[in-house]
């Protein structure tokens, strides 16, 4: 469309230009031909102004010629843009029909105004996925009809996948939905070990606030065996009714400009809903049988949400902070803009690298390294390396090789003294050699 619309501003230009020159250019030949006709030489003899106006005739003429030439060409352009848009579009509703699309609305909003009296009129079945299915529990209208159908029509094919709220994926989700404050308040309970306080503070979350409404909401014996809760990454948020299926991919974005604005509000629902038809086609048969895998491998009904909502605080504590900390405290602080700590992949360096700790000078190869840390490898009987211990590192100076040089550098950019923090065998190493993690001393 943009295509077209460039072309019609180029015509219409052309066109008041050539109108103005034709104007133009009949404006004076009446002018001489009135005076010709008036005898008003004004100076000139008569056959003067026959031959000027022949002349302004001729002007006239070429101006007429290049102005329908001009159109020509413009048309012929304009055709050409036409057969080949009408070519693409040709192309895109071929292979649109391939794939069983039937429509693409902009939003989860707008679908659901197509997707609803689908629902209540669904002959074998109405299954749907979500984080918490917040646009239908949150509507008292929608979710009474949806209740009641349930009940009446229990021919129908009915259930519902929700996001277990006290799981890892849930909480990295609910983080990425927080705002500056409760990152900062996430990193410092995090690097003070306090666990439970994490795990309490996460319940007065959106996301476990939206996941708590709509078990409530579900919680009545016609929906028993009906719904689930997975405890896998949101991947869409998908409603098949009969032969339709509606999808649309989850992602941990918002739109460009509207990140400050919208903290604290739920990820989702922004992206072009797609629509599929046909329980013969290929997209929708991957579809139901993305939904009926995931359903599968669920355990957790409502009977043992039930029983997780009530222990819900020592379930974060126990099982998601205290396991997933460091990987919640990288992930806080990536959000709260700190820089990317990893300086490259893990590899062996052969860099000639030493070790200086109280006892003495131990060989270590460097193993991985970030802006913080390293580990390395040591032997691991003769090295006497002890945990809580600091050392330092000094890089041979006739190794010339390019792990040398890194590591010469690194060293000294840091300039600093490591704590010994772990130590630890390692699958591809030797009963010898053994791991020792070292965190910058501050």
């Amino acid at each position: 469309m943009s295509i077209i619309r460039d072309l019609g501003h180029r015509l219409r230009e052309f066109g008041i230009l050539a109108t103005l020159a034709l104007a133009f250019s009949f404006s004076i030949n009446i002018v001489f031909i009135v005076n010709i006709l008036l005898g008003h030489p004004v100076g000139l003899p008569r056959d003067e102004y026959l031959r000027i106006g022949e002349e302004i005739l001729l002007s006239f003429s070429a101006i007429l010629l290049l102005h329908l030439f001009s159109n020509a060409v413009a048309r012929g352009e304009l055709v050409r843009t036409l057969k080949d848009l009408t070519r693409t579009y040709d192309r895109v509703v071929e292979n649109a029909k391939a794939c069983g699309l039937e429509a693409i609305y902009p939003d989860r909003r707008a679908a659901l105004e197509a997707i609803w009296p689908r629902i209540l009129s669904a002959k074998k079945h109405v299954l749907l996925m979500g984080v918490a299915l917040n646009e239908i529990v949150t509507d008292e209208q929608r979710f009474s009809e949806l209740s009641a159908r349930v009940r009446t029509h229990k021919g129908v094919d009915s259930r519902f996948l929700i996001l277990n709220p006290l799981t890892s994926p849930a909480v990295f989700r609910s983080i990425l939905e927080s705002d500056r404050p409760t990152i900062e308040r996430y990193i410092r309970q995090c690097e003070t070990n306090a666990f439970q306080e994490a795990g309490a503070a996460f319940t007065d979350t959106t996301l476990i606030s939206d996941c708590s409404l709509a078990y409530s909401k579900f919680n009545y014996p016609h929906f028993v065996d009906r719904v689930k809760f997975y405890r896998h990454d949101p991947s869409v948020w998908m409603v098949i009714v009969d032969d339709h299926v509606f999808v649309e991919s989850y992602t941990f974005g918002r739109p460009m400009g509207s990140l400050a604005a919208t903290y604290a509000l739920r990820l989702g629902g922004e992206l072009p809903v797609f629509e599929y038809v046909g329980e013969q086609e290929k997209t929708f048969k991957i579809l139901r049988d993305h939904f009926e895998r995931l359903w599968m491998s669920t355990e957790d009904d409502l009977f043992h949400m039930g029983l997780q909502y009530k222990n819900k605080e020592h379930i974060l504590d126990v099982r998601v902070f205290r396991r997933r900390f460091e990987w919640f405290k990288m992930v806080c602080q990536g959000l709260r803009g700190d820089y990317e700590k990893r300086r490259s992949v893990r590899q062996r360096y052969d860099c000639g690298l030493t070790m200086i700790t109280s006892h003495g000078q131990v060989p270590v190869q460097m193993y991985d390294l970030s802006q913080e840390g390293l580990a390395v490898i040591a032997d691991r009987f003769g090295s006497n390396i002890r945990m809580g211990e600091v050392v330092t590192f000094q890089v041979d100076p006739n190794c010339r090789n390019p792990d040398a040089e890194f590591a010469r550098n690194f060293f000294t950019e840091q300039r600093g003294s490591y704590h010994v923090v772990r130590k630890a065998g390692g699958s591809n190493l030797s009963k010898e050699r053994e791991i020792v993690g070292l965190k910058r001393a501050a």
